[in-house]
Parts: structure tokens; C-alpha cells; sequence
């Protein structure tokens, strides 16, 4: 491998670890989960479509949250691709950001683009999903409210998509399921507080498994309103979580 190949690698291994991609498989069962919630009969294809969305307004979170700590972690955690060197963090910033803004684009323009109207509520609620995503990040040290704001992003995910992929106004399955989504959340974004400061979390594989979890939240929640074939696929987040962990880091 030459050098520029090797650079390239590098580069792309960095952007990985920035958006925590290993965690996406529970970005897209929380996805499954809004649109299988929120109707009987909902839109596949914008299910699809915003799960794409979703994946975006995610990673950019995830940049944004190295962004916003990187003085934190020039102290504690100096291997982060800001304090290593390996991107700075204007770079960083500006790349979190325009996923943000492209995830929320997106919901804008899918329902149009598949010739449907569009639901002004699945685009408020990305737009309060992205907002929500900037305030955790910018407030999430020291805020003993940061695990609320934390599950409020993933509870937004199941209501834009809720939103979106029902086309009318979603079931109350759908608010019931984000409160317990909400729950346990709030529960794990806890776990990830002791952790950093130094606590051992005394379950296999750590925090990274309770994060895994989220996709059987999800099916559990989709087995409840009789969803079993949606129920299996968002099941199968857990073990692609896993897997993908061992690759890259998802905290």
C-alpha cells in the first residue's frame, strides 16, 4: 500500500470513529420502531428514507460531540482523532453540522420526492432532533440533565419517523413506546457517566452493550403492537452492534 492509499485509509478510519458507526444498527431499529409504532400500514419506502436521514443528523452528532469536547479530551482522552492531530476541530465542527443539515433536508424533500404530501410535524420534529442534538452536545458536561436531553434525541427519531412514514397521525403506541425508549436511555446514558469518570461497569462488554440494547427495545416494543417481521429485523441491530464494535468504538 503506498502512502497516498495508506493516507486515504487513515482518513477514512478516523471519520469512522468520529460518527461512532458501529452504533448505527440502533439508529436504524429505533427508526423501524417510530414508523411500525406509529401505523398499521406504514410507508416502507420513507421508512427507508428516513432511516437515511437518521443516520446522518446521528453521525453528525457524534462529530459534533468530539467537537464540542475536545479541550476535555486534550486532558482525558488524547487518542481522539482532535487532540491526536489525525482532523482538526473547525473541520470537525463543519462536518458535524452539514449532516445535520442534510438529515434534516432530507425529511423535508422525501415525501415530495416519492410524489406524497409532505407532514410539516415529521420535519418540525427532525428540526427539534437536530436542535436537541446541538443543545446535548454544547451542555452535556456537568448537566445532570444531559441524560434526559440524550433520550430525548433517540425519542425524537421514533416521532420523526412516526411522522413521516404513517402519513397521518401516529397511533399512541407511538408515545408510549418513545416514554419507555425514553427510560431506558436515560438509565444507560447514566452507565456512560460513571464510566468516563472512572467506574467499572460490571456487565459483559461494558457500557457498549446496554447501547446495543436499544435494538431490542425496539423489537420488544414492535413485538407488542404485533409487528413480528419488523420485531426480527430491529432484533438483529443487537449482534450487528456487537460485531461492528469490535471495529470501531461506539463510545
Amino acid at each position: 500500500m503506498d502512502a497516498t492509499a495508506a493516507d486515504r485509509v487513515s482518513a477514512l478510519r478516523t471519520l469512522l470513529r468520529l460518527g461512532r458507526v458501529s452504533n448505527l444498527p440502533t439508529v436504524w431499529s429505533n427508526c423501524l420502531a417510530g414508523a411500525g409504532l406509529a401505523s398499521v400500514a406504514p410507508d416502507f419506502r420513507l421508512a427507508l428514507i428516513g432511516a437515511a436521514c437518521m443516520s446522518l443528523v446521528y453521525t453528525g452528532g457524534m462529530f459534533l460531540n468530539d467537537a464540542f469536547d475536545s479541550d476535555h479530551d486534550r486532558e482525558r482522552a488524547p487518542k481522539r482523532p482532535i487532540p491526536s492531530g489525525a482532523i482538526s476541530a473547525r473541520t470537525v465542527y463543519g462536518l458535524g453540522f452539514l449532516q445535520l443539515g442534510v438529515g434534516v433536508l432530507g425529511v423535508l424533500l422525501s415525501a415530495p420526492s416519492l410524489g406524497q404530501r409532505m407532514d410539516p410535524q415529521a420535519v418540525l420534529s427532525a428540526l427539534a432532533l437536530a436542535g436537541l442534538v446541538v443543545l446535548y452536545n454544547a451542555w452535556h458536561k456537568q448537566n445532570p440533565l444531559s441524560p434526559l436531553l440524550m433520550a430525548g434525541c433517540r425519542a425524537l427519531v421514533y416521532v420523526t419517523l412516526g411522522f413521516l412514514a404513517s402519513q397521518a397521525e401516529p397511533r399512541i403506541l407511538l408515545w408510549l413506546g418513545a416514554m419507555l425508549l425514553v427510560s431506558y436511555v436515560v438509565g444507560l446514558t447514566w452507565l456512560a457517566k460513571l464510566e468516563s469518570r472512572g467506574f467499572e461497569v460490571r456487565i459483559p462488554g461494558g457500557f457498549a452493550t446496554f447501547i446495543a440494547g436499544i435494538s431490542l427495545v425496539d423489537a420488544a416494543l414492535l413485538l407488542s403492537a404485533g409487528r413480528w417481521d419488523w420485531a426480527l429485523s430491529a432484533a438483529l441491530g443487537f449482534p450487528a452492534t456487537l460485531a461492528l464494535q469490535r471495529w470501531v468504538r461506539g463510545t
